[in-house]
């Protein structure tokens, strides 16, 4: 994505170090410059939402026996990741109900999503959950 002309830079070798510096320069005064591990690949999304669908065919459950649909395991999957990472995940009131916060995996690096997706993998192993076609 493109800002103003001045397009992302992946730092893969010297040219492209010396096309950001050179974009550095020449920004607007006041401008922000990011500098961030890669984000996740669209392959990477594609196998995660993979394999939450087939734990989820594969009978997901929480511990008290509620089944899961996709998007509470996507839930449950991320904070119980987040908890076995030490961050923080909380439950909040809004409206006068409790209310699960949780990071968006739109914002996971691409090792955090690896990481996600090898907790998953040992989780479904736990419950007895194969994962065949994601693996």
């Amino acid at each position: 994505m493109s800002v103003q002309g001045f397009p992302p830079f992946r730092l893969v070798h010297d040219q492209a170090r010396q096309l950001a510096t050179a974009a550095v320069w020449r920004a607007p005064d006041g401008w922000h410059v990011v500098i961030k591990p890669p984000s996740r690949s669209l392959d990477q999304n594609a196998r995660l939402h993979a394999m939450i669908a087939e734990a989820v065919k594969g009978g997901l459950a929480t511990d008290a026996g509620r089944r899961l649909d996709e998007e509470d395991a996507k839930t449950a999957f991320v904070t119980g990741w987040m908890i076995d990472n030490g961050m923080a995940s909380d439950i909040v009131a809004f409206n006068g109900r409790p209310v699960q916060l949780r990071r968006s995996t739109t914002t996971f690096s691409k090792e955090e999503l690896g990481s996600l997706m090898d907790f998953i993998e040992t989780e479904c192993v736990k419950r007895g959950i194969q994962l065949r076609e994601t693996t």
